[in-house]
């Protein structure tokens, strides 16, 4: 069974552009005739207002609110030049996501800290707004505003918390940051391939991901958009591959009858960053890869392995390797 979802993290690495002290020079360009503006940068918080509040409308105990509103916190903000793709990397204590938006497209699932949203991210005038409700049982949202402030200096974040099915009524928090550099990665792929001047690529695939992609070269393919939540149904011969890996008796069993769940996110509509967060019974783990890449090293379950992501020779299969 399959809950719709689109859009995806990107990690690909690029190279650093060069620091200036302004984010208007580092946008690269000026905020476009409807006040829309490039948050391109790398932002330090410096400032909250009744931001224990918020978490704790949210179910975060005390000793929690404390350390989430006690960290260094950084924010990564990384977008494209036609502002219609928003990468936000949050790093700070326990906290560290790598989330890429398209703007006014489709929704995203996320997940902070082990709670999952679905997201969707708009421009409302100069500001840019993400909209995050709580999964999977929509019990309240957060609806969070970025602006410029200080000439260009201060990125001011609103949080806006609200019940959607209690009595706990609306809880409103800021944070500050101050402006520290340049982002250190190159611009992502434009979302929208509408918007005058931009041609670089031009789709056919409707919200669903079910057709093929042209570019504009004429070149079709049949690539796939798998974005979406996945729940297993079916498995075949699954215990006799666990058993290849070494798994014993009770780890097969366990491993072919659990309830497992795949969270697939991908970067529509240029297919290159792929995400797979898979989740049941001991197993919770969370994979992002740059399509085509060569193998990722990494942990599972503190093993290291290394991993890929590639399209099969048909352009039909998107192939996972796991090395272990």
């Amino acid at each position: 069974s399959r809950v719709r979802s689109s859009s995806s993290n990107s990690t690909s690495d690029s190279t650093p552009i060069n620091s200036t002290s302004s984010p208007a020079i580092n946008s690269g360009h000026s905020p476009v005739e409807d006040g829309r503006t490039d948050f391109s940068g790398v932002w330090k918080r410096v400032r909250l207002v009744n931001y224990e509040n918020l978490m704790g409308a949210q179910g975060v105990g005390f000793m929690q609110r404390k350390l989430a509103a006690s960290i260094a916190m950084t924010h990564t903000i990384t977008m494209d030049r036609l502002l219609t793709a928003f990468r936000l990397q949050e790093k700070g204590g326990p906290v560290e996501t790598d989330q890429l938006y398209p703007i006014d497209g489709p929704e995203v699932v996320t997940t902070t800290l082990k709670t999952d949203f679905l997201d969707k991210a708009t421009w409302e005038g100069g500001r840019l707004k993400i909209r995050k409700l709580r999964l999977p049982d929509h019990n309240y949202e957060l609806i969070i505003f970025r602006e410029l402030e200080n000439a260009g200096k201060t990125l001011k974040v609103s949080a806006l918390y609200r019940d959607l099915k209690g009595s706990a009524g609306e809880v409103q928090a800021y944070s500050y940051f101050e402006y520290v550099g340049t982002t250190p990665h190159l611009p992502p792929e434009s979302f929208r391939t509408d918007t005058p001047g931009h041609a670089d690529n031009v789709s056919n695939t409707p919200s669903d991901g079910s057709s093929a992609t042209t570019t504009t070269n004429g070149a079709a393919t049949n690539r796939k958009d798998f974005s979406g939540q996945w729940q297993r149904v079916k498995t075949h011969n699954i215990e006799a591959v666990l058993g290849a890996t070494g798994a014993g008796f009770m780890q097969r069993k366990l491993g072919a009858q659990m309830a497992l769940m795949h969270t697939i996110t991908m970067d529509y509509p240029s297919l290159k960053a792929f995400r797979l967060h898979e989740k049941g019974g001991p197993i919770d783990i969370d994979t992002t890869l740059t399509i085509g890449a060569d193998f990722k090293p990494g942990t599972i379950n503190g093993k290291p392995v290394r991993q890929r992501v590639y399209w099969s020779d048909d352009n039909e299969s998107l192939i996972f390797r796991r090395r272990l």
